[in-house]
């Protein structure tokens, strides 16, 4: 399914950037045996302040190599690559997914994200996340906008059906930078590393399958 994100940012020196983003991931898996199988997971994206310019693609890649230890717990290293606007991003991911029981789970992309989650009914779930955030948006042909941040918080995850969930997130950033800079010039950008960091909250509803 796509997935779209938006970011209105104000600078301490009265620059407004209004970003946009949307995303298609599609994922493919070979399986080898049991316990060995391969994933590759293929983001085609566009950033920008004005959605569907033909100079705000992305192409990005996740691929990983899973073992399957025993029933509750996977391991998946690999690589995550995705063409930013400033240069090639590439961050070794080790990702894991841990269910000791059927009312907890564990699993995300260290260290870029991760998710603990608590079944409290059949239709009620809750998770703490703690998420990394590195995406760039063009501004223009020449110029875009860098936004690194970390993310903790909490979701309430309502399912209104078997499939279709109600998700509410409240949380607090760290960490957070914003940086413009020009795509064809090297290290060539403006870092406003004291932006504030703040509480955030996120409403978004989506149509969900669950495997356990």
């Amino acid at each position: 399914f796509p997935v779209t994100i938006g970011w209105n940012i104000n600078t301490y020196d009265s620059l407004n950037f209004n970003l946009k983003g949307v995303g298609i991931p599609v994922t493919l898996t070979k399986q080898f045996s049991d316990k060995w199988s391969f994933s590759t997971t293929l983001f085609f994206r566009n950033n920008s302040s004005d959605l569907f310019e033909n100079f705000s693609n992305q192409l990005g890649t996740l691929t990983t190599i899973n073992y399957t230890v025993n029933s509750k717990l996977k391991i998946k290293p690999g690589i995550y690559f995705n063409k930013e606007f400033w240069g090639n991003f590439i961050l070794p991911i080790v990702a894991i997914d841990y269910s000791p029981n059927d009312k907890l789970r564990v699993w995300g992309n260290l260290p870029a994200t991760l998710f603990i989650e608590k079944k409290l009914n059949k239709h009620w779930y809750c998770s703490f996340i703690l998420r990394g955030i590195n995406n760039s948006y063009t501004l223009n042909k020449n110029e875009y906008t860098h936004v690194n941040e970390t993310q903790i918080g909490v979701v309430s995850d309502w399912y209104l059906g078997k499939n279709f969930v109600l998700a509410f997130e409240a949380g607090h950033s760290f960490f957070r930078k914003i940086r413009t800079g020009n795509m064809y010039l090297e290290k060539s950008f403006i870092l406003y590393d004291k932006m504030r960091n703040n509480t955030y909250f996120r409403i978004s509803s989506s149509y969900r399958i669950r495997l356990k």
